[in-house]
């Protein structure tokens, strides 16, 4: 509820996220819609129609400012003896209103440090990781080293 809370306050949508394909039971394609199928909220500025969730990004996050429930979720993950993270510098909620969570291939910020955990809730997912440098034939896109994009052909 607190997510949901936070996508009608403060959440953008994702202008190139508009295709929803429905596959029928034996693999065929059942339906595509046009939409938008991706909320997002963020403290990190990223587009000029956002705004910003109150808890902040980079050395100015602030976990104080996260919902109760994310918050505790947070800390626990940090608390947890399995994973090695340093301070919380990035908290994103994406929401979606139908189908799976597909993360496209992406570079994060350097500064958001070497790890980066995912908690996908809700919902399943598609992630897909790729090598710090792009392949061989492959250039990354501009904003890339700013955590804006992947690589392109």
């Amino acid at each position: 509820a607190e997510a949901r809370a936070l996508v009608d306050e403060c959440g953008y949508r994702l202008q190139g996220e508009t295709a929803t394909l429905a596959i029928g039971a034996d693999g065929s394609r059942a339906s595509t819609a046009r939409r938008a199928n991706n909320a997002r909220v963020t403290g990190r500025y990223e587009r000029p129609e956002q705004t910003c969730a109150a808890w902040g990004y980079g050395d100015n996050c602030q976990p104080d400012a996260l919902p109760p429930a994310i918050r505790q979720l947070a800390e626990r993950l940090q608390a947890h003896p399995s994973f090695a993270l340093g301070k919380l510098r990035d908290v994103t909620i994406n929401a979606r209103t139908d189908a799976f969570f597909q993360l496209d291939p992406h570079v994060d910020p350097a500064a958001d440090g070497e790890n980066v955990l995912i908690a996908n809730l809700l919902s399943s997912a598609v992630l897909t990781f790729t090598p710090a440098q792009p392949p061989a034939g492959l250039e990354r896109r501009a904003g890339a080293a700013a955590g804006g994009g992947g690589a392109t052909a």
